[in-house]
């Protein structure tokens, strides 16, 4: 499922804002980013358009640090312990906190670094797991045949 979401996070939305931005002529106006969109969906649906891209984002911040909070949770519970988890909130709370106050181009900067340093221990997982994978997905898909050949509602 997690495919799916970056699929249409990448494809649809990602595709309608760079259109909508297009259309509207916003692009010369020289602003980047969130605001850049916010001002092209304000002139495209002028009174909700930015009201719209504000939601946004505040959804898509919450459930990003949500998620990225689980994960990190869940690596620190199977790689060091249970008892990991408690001293893992400490660090993630305060670093919330801090890329709440500090300067946009540093908190970028800096989790644009870490996106970067996390990418390095999952390709290498990928290739070394290369052989798993292929193996589990030869067994569903045998497995799915095996189920395709059963009646849906067997009747007695």
């Amino acid at each position: 499922m997690g495919i799916w979401e970056v699929a249409i996070d990448t494809l649809v939305i990602g595709t309608m804002t760079a259109l909508v931005i297009l259309v509207t002529g916003v692009i010369e106006t020289g602003t980047a980013g969130a605001e850049l969109a916010s001002q092209a969906y304000a002139t495209a649906l002028p009174g909700i358009g930015g009201l719209i891209v504000l939601l946004s984002l505040v959804l898509f911040s919450y459930t990003t640090m949500l998620t990225w909070g689980f994960y990190g949770e869940q690596s620190f519970r199977y790689l060091f312990g249970r008892s990991t988890v408690m001293p893992y909130r400490s660090p993630f709370s305060a670093l919330i906190f801090i890329g709440a106050i500090g300067g946009l181009a540093t908190v970028w900067d800096f989790a644009d670094t870490l996106n970067g340093l996390m990418a390095a221990p999952n390709l290498i997982a990928l290739i070394a797991l290369a052989g798993v994978v292929v193996r589990e997905g030869r067994t569903f898909r045998r497995a799915r045949l095996t189920l395709s050949d059963r009646p849906l509602f067997a009747v007695n």
